[in-house]
């Protein structure tokens, strides 16, 4: 179904960025920041790889909460009240999550910013 979709979204990604690059100065140029038509290319198919990737888990936007809810209602079923227990446990550990990835990306952008020793 969204395969036709992926390939009009990944070759109109691809074109529409080669033809803004085409109209940059620095593409043509001879200094320094020029870029070669193969790297305009690599560049574009790599973001449009992206939407290709984001199509092919675009469905689990709905599906995911519903599966979600559907296991949590078997599993009261099946097991009692603990399931229950251990799925809030399970999703309330993810803000915990965000907040741990937050603070580990702040911590790697300061390690980049020390200045290496010579």
């Amino acid at each position: 179904m969204f395969k036709n979709k992926r390939n009009k979204l990944k070759n109109g990604t691809i074109s529409a960025i080669y033809a803004k690059s085409l109209r940059l100065y620095s593409v043509g140029g001879v200094d320094e920041n020029s870029m070669s038509t193969g790297k305009i290319i690599n560049l574009s198919s790599n973001d449009a790889e992206r939407f290709v990737l984001n199509t092919l888990f675009f469905s689990y936007i709905y599906w995911g909460p519903i599966l979600a809810l559907s296991v949590l209602i078997v599993g009261i079923f099946t097991l009692g009240p603990a399931f229950a227990a251990g799925y809030v446990i399970l999703f309330g550990s993810i803000p915990l999550q965000f907040y741990i990835g937050k603070r580990f990306a702040e911590l790697r952008s300061q390690v980049r910013s020390v200045p290496k020793p010579e």
